[in-house]
């Protein structure tokens, strides 16, 4: 009896000790895993014409040591063997065996296609957020849309975007009203994209809008003050306030002007 009775307090102090049992608890999220990934760029090392390309998968192979495998094979020179029996026409870089990639930038959900020169179907920016986002996954801060804030200043107030200044105007209150138009338009987890801007003329004005919705006026006053024609002052204040975001089209916009006016050179 005296044993039994000895087993009995031991028990309770063991449950004392350790505090109340929450059934049906599950245990704190722990963090996910770094994934190993593979990256083989197919590049014309030998010309000379894509460093910035290898700069940056360099740096990423460095950042991600240890779970980045990164394999340059130039197909100018001893690599072409290789290239050609890899059935590959351009220059491409795969990731995990694909040249198409499924990323989030800015809130908004895009596949890329990363072949030919950075520039023409994917830019530098999107080739780290993919390499990022296979080897992390996707974060709270890619879906979200970059923010929007105005800073006053002695001359007026600038619109900022993903904290840079994007466009200043002496009137505070039409900057004011832009910011307010383009935060109502992405709400949590809803980015906007470059094709969600355009603008029209009308007579002495043009109105930039953002998925058809007015987002700001260019007065013939803005032109005079500014000695720019209305539709070319227009065009710069429409590509200022959506170069922030991504862009969906896809060979990029960049890709299709001519190298005086701002293209790429070609490979």
């Amino acid at each position: 009896m005296r044993n039994n009775l000895l087993y009995l307090n031991l028990v309770a102090f063991a449950l004392l000790s350790v505090g109340p049992i929450a059934y049906g608890a599950t245990a704190p999220p722990q963090k996910a895993a770094e994934r190993q990934v593979r990256v083989v760029a197919y590049i014309n090392q030998t010309s000379g014409c894509q460093k910035p390309t290898e700069a940056v998968l360099n740096r990423l192979a460095e950042k991600y040591k240890g779970h980045l495998k990164l394999e340059l094979v130039d197909f100018g020179g001893k690599g072409r063997s290789r290239w050609l029996r890899d059935g590959m026409h351009c220059m491409g870089i795969r990731i995990n065996g694909s040249v198409e990639a499924d990323i989030v930038e800015k809130g908004v959900p895009l596949r890329v296609r990363f072949q030919m020169p950075a520039g023409y179907n994917w830019t530098l920016e999107e080739l780290e957020i993919a390499v990022r986002q296979a080897i992390q996954g996707v974060s709270d801060s890619d879906r979200r849309p970059p923010p929007v804030s105005v800073e006053k200043t002695k001359d007026g107030a600038r619109l900022l975007i993903g904290g840079t200044a994007v466009l200043s105007l002496p009137e505070a209150d039409r900057i004011t009203r832009a910011a307010d138009v383009l935060k109502a338009n992405t709400p949590e987890k809803r980015g906007l994209t470059r094709e969600d801007f355009s603008f029209d003329l009308t007579g002495a004005a043009a109105t930039i809008r953002v998925r058809g919705q007015p987002l700001l006026e260019v007065f013939e006053a803005d032109a005079q003050r500014l000695k720019t024609p209305l539709p070319a002052l227009a065009a710069r204040w429409t590509s200022a306030v959506s170069a922030p975001y991504p862009v969906r089209t896809r060979p990029l916009p960049n890709a299709r002007r001519r190298r005086s006016q701002g293209g790429i050179p070609r490979w």
